[in-house]
């Protein structure tokens, strides 16, 4: 499934603003350097989020202070490529989507069939087979939940 910005029916930008809200990842830098290691050159350590909603209608939401631990033991994580060649760690973790959910019951659209947590580690192809890549076997700590207006020119500000 491709998860470009491909808008469902219906979907198109419904105001100038539209919210984003987002999970850090907490371990930033043992996350990065895991892969590092292995010769993934990602995005910066700090920029290492996941996306809970990517609306383009504005609404309310009041960020969760609670911490998920996403725990290779108990979740599903795979590397996988999505939209223009970016490199991702998939996470199916039923507390993520929740989250996700929640935001939807607040008012927020969202562009895809279905939802998908997934945390970006680079944004433009690589000349690496990620499938010899070893996913994580820590537990990735995601929390510090942030909601912002959305900024639908995020790519202009990536390195």
């Amino acid at each position: 499934m491709s998860l470009t910005r491909e808008f469902k029916e219906g979907m198109e930008p419904e105001d100038s603003r539209g919210t984003y809200v987002s999970l850090k990842v907490i371990n930033c830098v043992e996350l990065a350097e895991h892969f590092k290691s292995q010769g993934l050159n990602i995005i910066k350590p700090s920029e290492l989020h996941c996306t809970v909603a990517y609306s383009t209608k504005t609404f309310e939401h009041e960020d969760n202070p609670e911490t998920i631990v996403v725990s290779p033991v108990e979740v599903d994580m795979h590397l996988s490529t999505l939209g223009d060649n970016c490199i991702v760690l998939k996470i199916d973790n039923k507390e993520i989507t929740k989250r996700h959910e929640k935001t939807i019951e607040e008012g927020a659209n969202h562009g895809y069939t279905t939802y998908q947590a997934h945390i970006t580690l680079k944004y433009s192809g690589t000349d690496l087979d990620i499938s010899k890549l070893i996913k994580p076997d820590f537990d990735i700590l995601l929390g510090n939940e942030t909601t912002v207006p959305l900024n639908l020119d995020w790519k202009d500000n990536v390195e």
